[in-house]
């Protein structure tokens, strides 16, 4: 007798990889065959990963168009199979294969990246911003060793198209601009309630955040935006530091403070 889960890793591996040796197991049909039957499901499967990536992706399959949008979809099932339970996450590799696979088309990357990023800000998880008051009880020796930790939903991208244009212009309906390579530009994604965000940073605060997201301290941070400071001082870097807290603060993007006692 055939151990049922022997036979559905045999039915996983010619749905996954068009293993031929299932339809061997299976008893034929009053009609038609077992492998055409077979290749039903498949299919059927290979069009709902299709479909997933659509509704992931859904602005770089406007501009991409129908045709060469399932023929990109089609390659990242065939070289990176669900690994998930859930269709939401399947698609995170996709700016990767962009990279490699449309090399000379890099704002399909970066729009794929950038959609990416705004669908996971709106699904990471909720937590409590941390109250600028919070803030005041802390003695200034204390300063230099203190991280900061930041929602779940923030990231920091860099974008090397105008990927962010094309999206704005396409998510409205509007004439996209023509795709093109750009000079590096830093963008902050975040989300407030429901509603995820983004605007464009400069790069003095791209390379803070970036430091902050790594987990390092206030200090580290300041060091970081020292080469940034137009006159080279500590004072103006030190401010510099703090006006960019305050603005994270309002845009409710950090959680919480920890105190390094060591």
């Amino acid at each position: 007798m055939t151990n049922l889960a022997d036979l559905q890793a045999s039915f996983q591996c010619r749905l996954l990889e068009s293993d031929s040796a299932f339809a061997d197991r299976v008893a034929s049909p009053p009609s038609g065959s077992a492998e055409r039957r077979i290749a039903i499901y498949a299919d059927a499967y290979r069009i709902r990963l299709r479909d997933a990536l659509a509704s992931n992706f859904p602005v770089l399959r406007t501009l991409l168009g129908e045709t060469a949008f399932v023929e990109i979809a089609d390659a990242y099932i065939a070289g990176r199979p669900s690994t998930y339970r859930s269709m939401r996450w399947y698609g995170n590799s996709l700016p990767e294969m962009l990279r490699s696979l449309r090399a000379h088309q890099p704002w399909l990357a970066d729009l794929a990246e950038w959609e990416w990023a705004l669908a996971a800000a709106f699904d990471s998880a909720d937590l409590a911003p941390l109250a600028a008051g919070a803030l005041g009880s802390i003695r200034a020796e204390e300063w230099p060793r203190l991280r900061f930790a930041f929602y779940p939903s923030v990231r920091a991208l860099r974008m090397h198209t105008n990927a962010p244009a094309l999206f704005m212009s396409l998510s409205r309906e509007e004439r996209a601009p023509v795709p093109a390579a750009a000079p590096e530009t830093f963008w902050l994604i975040s989300r407030r309630a429901l509603t995820p965000r983004y605007r464009e940073m400069a790069a003095s605060e791209a390379a803070a955040l970036d430091s902050m997201l790594r987990g390092e301290t206030f200090e580290s941070m300041c060091t970081t935006l020292l080469s940034y400071s137009s006159d080279g001082t500590t004072h103006a870097t030190a401010l510099h530091a703090a006006q960019l807290l305050r603005a994270w603060l309002e845009e409710e993007v950090v959680c919480s403070v920890v105190r390094d006692d060591r």
